[in-house]
């Protein structure tokens, strides 16, 4: 009797089954997250080149700090208006944070359930753990994502020596036309700092969930589609917008709501995993094979 496996608890098993996800997901494949820190410390550089510039031709009188650099980053782009004449920027950090982060999901979970998560299923019968454990994983991705993507960023401002982090608002004044009376109070920070993690995490959820009902690559090109038209269309429909600054009523007008935005996030993140656990819990996993 004493030779006996003891049952492991719900509790146990799904703490087993993170782990496993984020070793396998994030760990064995950390050498996708170095690009990241590459990409955003040489468009870090690059911008602290330009506003640098600006202060040598007395165009502003400050030079730029990490806060100014993380704001560049994630400010994305203007409203869009192809009646003005005016060019489309393409907002590539915008797209790269988008197109990254979907790219890291894949199709780790489907390619999971026809091996490991196959047996495991099999054995443990705990369907709703699985799905919510790559939910799990599936936020921690786009967590250390934005690690990396903040490691590039604090490297590239200590190598200038501008690790404050104060806002220079007469840099983005003349950069990215935004009012200097944005940055007088903290509001900016949450838009800056947390909106684009939130997003990318309720696309990513939506991409996984998307996944098991359409093939990977396609629940890959509808958030590709929603990412693309969201850099031409601000509205509250496509939730892209979310992840820019410079589309938030903090910056324009009749810009998005800050509270439309966390709360349109929170119920994409809800809806996902709800659905995902709902389909999964009643799908014939053998003939998904």
């Amino acid at each position: 009797m004493d030779n006996q496996r003891k049952p492991v608890g719900g509790v146990t098993r799904m703490i087993r089954q993170i782990r496993y996800d984020c070793s396998a997901g994030i760990v064995r494949v950390w050498y996708k997250f170095l690009p990241v820190s590459l990409v955003f410390l040489l468009a870090a550089a690059l911008f602290y080149r330009e506003a640098d510039a600006l202060r040598c031709q007395q165009l502003t009188a400050s030079a730029p700090t990490l806060a100014d650099l993380v704001i560049h980053m994630f400010q994305g782009m203007k409203v869009y208006d192809p009646s003005s004449g005016s060019e489309f920027d393409i907002p590539v950090v915008y797209l790269f944070i988008s197109l990254y982060t979907a790219y890291l999901i894949g199709n780790y979970a489907q390619k999971d359930l026809r091996s490991h998560g196959l047996y495991i299923l099999l054995r443990s019968k705990k369907r709703g753990q699985w799905w919510l454990s790559k939910c799990v994983w599936n936020v921690a991705t786009v967590l250390v994502f934005y690690l990396f993507a903040y490691l590039g960023i604090v490297l590239a401002a200590m190598f200038t020596g501008a690790l404050s982090f104060q806002p220079s608002g007469d840099i983005h004044r003349m950069v990215a036309d935004i009012a200097e009376e944005v940055f007088q109070n903290n509001r900016w920070v949450f838009i800056v700092v947390l909106m684009p993690i939130l997003t990318s995490i309720a696309l990513a959820l939506l991409q996984m969930a998307l996944s098991f009902f359409l093939k990977p690559v396609f629940s890959f090109i509808v958030i590709v589609c929603i990412v693309v038209v969201s850099a031409y269309y601000c509205s509250p429909f496509w939730i892209g917008n979310y992840a820019m600054l410079l589309r938030s009523d903090l910056v324009i007008p009749d810009g998005i709501p800050i509270y439309v935005a966390v709360v349109t996030d929170v119920l994409v993140i809800a809806v996902s995993i709800a659905v995902g656990y709902g389909y999964f819990r009643r799908c014939d996993i053998l003939d998904k094979q």
